[in-house]
């Protein structure tokens, strides 16, 4: 169980991840963005877990941890729900052919995979921090 202190931590992670990451990747109308790819469903679909993952992740304390899944998710997570022929580095890698051919029809199943990552990886670090003796007297 997450402490008081770790929930609200958790919380504004979350916050901040939702409003800065929703805005940049264009998922609302905002004056700061236009996103060039519709929304849909599933962007909405992966963004929300995805930013409550890693609001839970880094909200998480422990006095060590090993886990690196935590990265592969989060820019799989990331590349599901953003607009794939807006950022720079896809497109520079790809093309914007390439992308709107290849990447953008199996982005939603990236995103998944991103999240479920993610989610592993929290299930691990709660996994090691309950067998931490500092945390497992809680």
């Amino acid at each position: 169980m997450l402490s008081k202190s770790e929930l609200i931590r958790a919380a504004a992670i979350f916050i901040v991840i939702a409003l800065t990451l929703g805005t940049v990747t264009g998922l609302w109308s905002n004056p700061l963005f236009t996103r060039k790819i519709e929304v849909n469903l599933w962007d909405y679909l992966i963004f929300i877990p995805y930013a409550l993952l890693i609001g839970l992740y880094f909200g998480m304390k422990t006095t060590s941890c090993r886990l690196h899944k935590n990265k592969l998710g989060i820019v799989l997570g990331f590349l599901g729900f953003a607009c794939p022929t807006c950022n720079a580095l896809l497109l520079a890698v790809f093309g914007s052919g390439a992308l709107i051919s290849y990447f953008e029809p199996i982005r939603a199943y990236i995103g998944l995979a991103g999240v479920i990552i993610m989610a592993y990886a929290l299930w691990q670090k709660y996994r090691l921090r309950a067998s931490q003796p500092s945390y497992a007297s809680r």
